[in-house]
């Protein structure tokens, strides 16, 4: 690592430099990479919970199924999936932020399971309000600040 300045001390970890990440892996500090990380998640959570609605998946099969995604994106969350490099920010060090967004928050459940549980939540509800028969342009503008406020707290620059 490098220092950025001579002025801040060596031993401020906030003045050194992150190293490449290796083009092996996907970079969860990059804007586009979440981008399409959170994209994907609900989207595959939406089809799961749509076969369900449809009657084309039984329910158990689509409760399954998305526990699994949740807990496969959870765990590329936490740093423990090999096709992603975490940033620093990021993993345990997110908890604070998750436990102010995620209702009742267990301290004894990964926080990135968590996250994840939350979302997939938010992205059923959106297809409920679809086979409901609300406004689609509605239903669409809830889920884009869902999914981008969920990006911008994995970049790390949530409000």
């Amino acid at each position: 690592m490098a220092q950025i300045d001579q002025i801040t001390p060596m031993n401020d970890p906030d003045q050194f430099v992150i190293e490449p990440v290796s083009k092996d892996k996907q970079y969860l500090g990059n804007a586009s990479v979440v981008h399409a990380f959170v994209g994907h998640f609900a989207n595959d959570v939406m089809r799961a919970y749509d076969g369900f609605l449809a009657g084309r998946t039984p329910g158990d099969e689509a409760q399954r199924h998305i526990n699994s995604l949740v807990h496969e994106y959870g765990e590329s969350f936490m740093g423990n999936d090999p096709r992603y490099e975490i940033a620093p920010w990021q993993g345990v060090r997110l908890r604070k932020s998750v436990m102010y967004l995620v209702p009742n928050y267990d301290c004894n459940i990964d926080c990135g399971e968590q996250l994840f549980k939350f979302l997939a939540l938010q992205c059923v509800k959106c297809s409920i309000g679809l086979a409901k028969g609300f406004p689609a342009d509605e239903v669409g503008e809830n889920l884009r600040k869902c999914l981008d406020h969920h990006r911008a707290l994995i970049l790390g620059v949530h409000g």
